[in-house]
């Protein structure tokens, strides 16, 4: 369903905001689109990720997870709030975390309301 926007996501070289929340994407929608952005043509300097409201779940949050860590690290804030998430994804919020440069841990907000 998302594919159509993969291709030309994965173009934008200047894209600071990803505001995907209130949108019905599941883990494969988000993951496809996240996975554009960071493996795409450039990586664009984004700063602010929402996925409020998402149907990103744990297992979706276990896969996202490490793609931010790795590709985003001009991150800022990164919105997990209502993607159906349980307490399994605290571990995996708490390797997250660890996983980041010193850095970007002190600059990252991260907002996560079950």
């Amino acid at each position: 369903m998302v594919d159509f926007l993969a291709e030309p996501i994965s173009k934008m070289k200047k894209l600071r905001v990803l505001y995907l929340s209130r949108n019905p994407l599941t883990k494969l929608g988000t993951l496809t689109l996240i996975n554009s952005l960071a493996k795409g043509e450039t990586k664009p300097p984004l700063e602010e990720l929402n996925l409020t409201g998402t149907l990103l779940k744990d297992d979706g949050c276990f896969e996202l997870l490490p793609i931010v860590a790795e590709y985003f690290d001009s991150l800022k804030k990164l919105n997990l709030s209502a993607t159906r998430l349980t307490g399994e994804s605290t571990k995996t919020v708490c390797t997250f975390l660890q996983m980041l440069p010193s850095d970007l841990k002190q600059r990252l907000t991260l907002e996560l309301r079950l």
